[in-house]
């Protein structure tokens, strides 16, 4: 029997959100809910799988940029109005 995956889904509607509406700080949150359960297993995905345990500095590495990168497109919408005086 097969399941219905509404996170993925859900996912996609955000995807095709933030690329249809041009909303760079919903990519942000795209990001975080991606990053999330990565902490919380030890295992990233780049390209390929990196584990906690086996390549702790490039998972941490992975997971920091993820985390910067999404912190700035979360701000994205405030720092683009502080530049735009």
């Amino acid at each position: 029997m097969e399941s219905t995956k509404w996170k993925a889904i859900l996912g996609l509607v955000l995807i095709y959100l933030a690329v249809g509406l041009q909303l760079m700080w919903l990519w942000g949150v795209i990001i975080i809910c991606w990053i999330i359960p990565d902490l919380r297993s030890g295992s990233t995905h780049l390209f390929e799988q990196v584990s906690k345990r086996h390549n702790p500095w490039i998972y941490w590495f992975i997971c920091i940029t993820w985390i910067i990168m999404a912190v700035t497109l979360l701000l994205s919408p405030l720092l683009g109005s502080l530049g735009a005086d």
